[in-house]
């Protein structure tokens, strides 16, 4: 996501142009332009969070609902609002301008001004256009936050039927995909609440992947290293999927996202560690999609003109990088450690009422 925002940000004029004089142009071309395919992206988040989520509903440690509540609190929501206070504050101090030389993307993710209605907006995560422009990535945080609030539902519906979960939410999502048709997604609070519904099936998709992962693995496995290198392969050429409909295009990702995970599952599953630098990549990921688009506003902003943009959005990469890391330690993890304290507590306080009940 940071690689295609920085893409975004170069001059249409180049980006889009034919040919491969600039790096840029590269990234149009497969395999490459993968990495900048933010539909692919969002759909894999969405089957990941799914996969995840269940995982931690399955595990050993099954949290009560209220308890899956504040771990979702204090695990999505304080750093979110943390990052949209910094990104108002920012707003004043350092007061971004539109720049003709770089792209329309970049002059429409930044908003001269923000109200404190809109900041409200943001807090309150409404999901309108103007209630999104502190951090514009957030729509997806949006979506991931309503549908995580009903997923234990959700796990038991997969539990329960899987096929036919899956079909209601295939249909849910083409029927929502026909009513949303001609109409901004974000532009009132009923198309946005319709948005959700569309997204529902993803975390369905990994659901139910989570659900079946033992007999998934196993059917990998049985395959050898051929059939674990062609189904990766497979996995890579869905999310590469192009087509001029959208219904088409994100079931594919969305199939091709839940054969990726699979194969990832397999993998790592066998392993006695992660390797480090995945395994860091992963703990700072959620900082790093709250704090990049700020990071990458504010250094071009300041840096624009005074050295190459190439490299300025070389630095924008790994200065988001670096800044995420901070948020993830001095916001991020305080926060989830603040959420397992509450957590620790309910349990206490809920194991020592079971006596005095007896009694």
């Amino acid at each position: 996501m940071v690689i295609q925002h920085c893409y975004l940000t170069y001059p249409d004029a180049v980006r889009l142009s034919s040919g491969w004089s600039e790096p840029w142009q590269w990234l149009r071309h497969a395999p490459l332009d993968l990495l900048v395919s933010g539909r692919a992206a969002v759909i894999v988040f969405f089957v990941l969070s799914g996969f995840v989520l269940t995982l931690q509903l399955t595990g050993p440690s099954r949290p009560s609902y209220s308890q899956y509540l504040i771990r979702r609190f204090f695990r999505l929501y304080v750093p979110f609002a943390v990052v949209v206070l910094l990104s108002y504050a920012l707003h004043f101090a350092v007061a971004p301008a539109t720049n003709g030389e770089l792209s329309e993307f970049y002059n429409l993710i930044w908003r001269p001004s923000v109200t404190p209605r809109e900041l409200s907006g943001h807090l309150l995560m409404t999901g309108l256009r103007l209630d999104m422009w502190l951090d514009v990535v957030m729509w997806t945080l949006v979506h991931e936050v309503r549908i995580s609030i009903i997923l234990p539902l959700l796990l038991l519906c997969v539990r329960t039927n899987v096929l036919l979960t899956l079909l209601t939410g295939l249909a849910l999502f083409v029927a929502t995909d026909r009513l949303l048709t001609g109409v901004r997604w974000d532009s009132s609070l009923s198309a946005s609440l319709l948005a959700t519904l569309h997204y529902v099936l993803f975390f369905l998709i990994g659901t139910a992947t989570a659900v079946y992962r033992g007999p998934i693995k196993a059917l990998i496995a049985s395959t050898g290293a051929a059939g674990k290198l062609t189904a990766l392969l497979a996995s890579i050429a869905m999310l590469m999927c192009t087509s001029d409909s959208l219904v088409i295009s994100e079931s594919v990702f969305g199939i091709g996202a839940a054969l990726l995970i699979s194969v990832c599952f397999s993998a790592l599953s066998g392993r006695s560690a992660t390797p480090a630098p995945l395994s860091w990549l992963g703990r700072i990921s959620y900082s790093l999609y709250l704090t990049h688009i700020l990071v990458l506003v504010i250094t071009v902003d300041l840096l624009f003109g005074k050295m190459p943009l190439l490299a300025i959005l070389m630095f924008v990469f790994l200065l988001s990088l670096g800044f995420a890391h901070l948020v993830y330690c001095y916001v991020e993890l305080p926060s989830i450690q603040l959420g397992r304290i509450l957590i620790q507590q309910m349990r206490v306080t809920s194991a020592r009422s079971v006596p005095q009940a007896i009694k």
